[in-house]
């Protein structure tokens, strides 16, 4: 990187920002970009950008040799990542796998209506196929193969969609833009009729606004049940932030009628209830009807702030340019993807705090491993070793520590000797227990060849587990957030919307000027805006394409806008 001198540093003395003297064309962007803030009120950062930058919008994002992502029916929480891609990178296409005779789980055809209908792409580039066999096990065949079957490209796992989206916005500011519009365009609702709606609900959009998400879709067979949110934690979060100042939103599942029912919870008593809204308020219109009404909510209060458990649904407002933050457990190993989206660009709001313990107690129960898989030797080896996450738990008797060589008891047919003893051993267990421990034993054997789904095995599990150890759930502790991560989620969801990470390549264009950057010092920003730089440091990618894989090294600037009470 070559470094301007001394003398052209545009530093910004942290005192005093408004006496730095800048030039001319300097503080013709500022104004320029002072009154486009004023009239989007936040909501325009990427207008903003191409307005500084004089960027055409419209243009293909990204291009480059047509690739393939291989998806199945069951991986819908993916396809809102996925159809932003296809908006950002045009050679880009889909190759979707789904059942002749589709399970509840299986929503093929719902996502290739979505790309198609209601994003606008292409049916040139989105290919469905339907099979009588596994669609999960041919995506898997597919990808071997590194060919897709119609187009001959080059294929990756749903998890490219987030390297194109993490190079789509670095590269150009009009993307939450384009992804907006698309769905604006199809969402079959007008301004009038949202506000009758939020008339109607008596939604107050002069203060901040929480939109606060309930999720139930693992109780209820979907997956990572771990991830489902607890009315407890909702409450805790809406207590909390209605004393902060918020107009609070409860919105999402809502099976039971715990959210819009007739006998709400006491703290939820000051929240708008809206729970599945959608199916009274929006009847008969399209998905993106949805992201209309929030949009349009934006536009009335532009720091609307979605706040809820990391799910496919809200990605889709983070990629709309709206402020999400995701609430995930510290140290999930599935957590790195999305991370790489964080701190892209002040235009992709998109955020994670980190808690101590989720707030269910089913989550902490099937994060900490209560119970090992009762059909996967290997799991139950490395879960059984590595202890609970809370205190208490003494749950791994000799009923669950005998049921896995029982269970391969029944599965094996051969007779061997093996086999011999192992009949052996369960006899003698057997004859061992009395005759409410031999009913446990059948129910539970019983459970574990009812063809549960792999991502339910664990739910069912701990479910046979509260019955046989009805002190576990006061073992695992309290429902809902301890006072400290409730704390965390409200201060973040205040606080960290207005970072940026640049890579150094594009500091010229980020920063009016610069010259040798030291953290802590701040910076005017081409946008007008004054950063804070709060950290150098080196990120490290796996790159693969031509040739051998190779590991990429970009020096990144964390810098943190500093906030205006207009964006605060």
């Amino acid at each position: 990187m070559s470094h301007r001198a001394p003398h052209e540093a545009r530093r910004v003395d942290r005192a005093e920002p408004k006496a730095v003297a800048l030039p001319r064309s300097a503080s013709q962007i500022r104004a320029d970009v002072a009154t486009l803030v004023a009239l989007q009120h936040g909501a325009g950062n990427a207008a903003v950008a191409r307005h500084v930058a004089r960027e055409r919008p419209g243009r293909a994002l990204l291009q480059r040799e047509p690739t393939t992502i291989v998806q199945h029916g069951e991986m819908s929480g993916d396809q809102f990542q996925i159809a932003a891609a296809l908006l950002a990178d045009s050679e880009l296409h889909v190759y979707l796998l789904g059942a002749t005779v589709p399970s509840p789980r299986d929503k093929a055809r719902q996502i290739y209506d979505f790309y198609v209908t209601l994003t606008g792409i292409a049916p040139a580039r989105v290919h469905l196929e339907l099979i009588a066999a596994d669609p999960s096990a041919r995506t898997k065949s597919i990808l071997h193969d590194q060919q897709d079957p119609k187009w001959g490209n080059q294929t990756f796992s749903v998890g490219a969609a987030t390297n194109i989206l993490k190079s789509a916005f670095r590269k150009e500011k009009s993307t939450t833009k384009t992804v907006r519009d698309a769905w604006m365009a199809s969402s079959g609702v007008t301004d009038d009729e949202l506000d009758q709606i939020i008339k109607a609900r008596n939604i107050r959009v002069d203060a901040p606004i929480a939109v606060l998400w309930s999720r139930q879709s693992g109780a209820v067979g979907g997956l990572h049940p771990d991830l489902d949110s607890s009315y407890t934690g909702i409450g805790q979060l809406a207590e909390r932030f209605d004393q902060e100042g918020y107009t609070v939103m409860i919105v999402g599942d809502d099976p039971d009628l715990k959210i819009a029912g007739p006998s709400p919870r006491p703290a939820f008593a000051k929240a708008v209830r809206l729970g599945e809204f959608w199916s009274r308020d929006l009847r008969g219109k399209p998905r993106t009807a949805q992201f209309k009404f929030f949009e349009h909510l934006r536009q009335l209060a532009p720091t609307l702030t979605h706040v809820g458990m990391r799910s496919g649904n809200l990605e889709a407002y983070a990629y709309m340019g709206h402020r999400v933050l995701f609430i995930e457990e510290r140290d999930r190993s599935d957590a790195p993807r999305m991370q790489k989206l964080v701190g892209i660009d002040t235009a992709l709001k998109y955020r994670t705090v980190r808690v101590e313990d989720l707030p269910t107690r089913t989550g902490r129960a099937l994060m900490g491993a209560p119970a090992p898989p009762l059909l996967d030797d290997a799991t139950f080896g490395k879960q059984e070793t590595s202890g609970a996450r809370f205190e208490g738990r003494q749950v791994v008797d000799h009923l669950v520590r005998e049921l896995r060589d029982l269970q391969r008891t029944f599965e094996k047919g051969a007779e061997t000797k093996a086999n011999k003893k192992q009949r052996e051993a369960r006899q003698t267990l057997i004859a061992s227990l009395d005759a409410e421990e031999r009913r446990l034993l059948d129910e539970w054997i019983a459970l574990a060849t009812s063809g549960t789904p792999a991502h339910q095995k664990a739910l069912k599990d701990y479910g046979f587990l509260k019955k046989v150890f009805p002190e576990l759930p006061d073992a695992i502790g309290p429902k809902g957030f301890s006072d400290t991560d409730a704390d965390r989620i409200v201060a973040a969801a205040k606080g960290v919307f207005w970072c940026v990470s640049v890579p150094e390549e594009h500091l010229g264009a980020f920063i009016a000027g610069f010259g040798k950057l030291e953290p802590g010092e701040a910076w005017l920003g081409k946008d007008g805006e004054t950063y804070l730089l709060g950290e150098i440091r080196e990120e490290r990618e796996r790159v693969t394409g031509e040739g051998a894989p190779r590991v990429q090294k970009t020096t990144i600037y964390d810098f943190v806008r500093q906030p205006t009470p207009a964006a605060s």
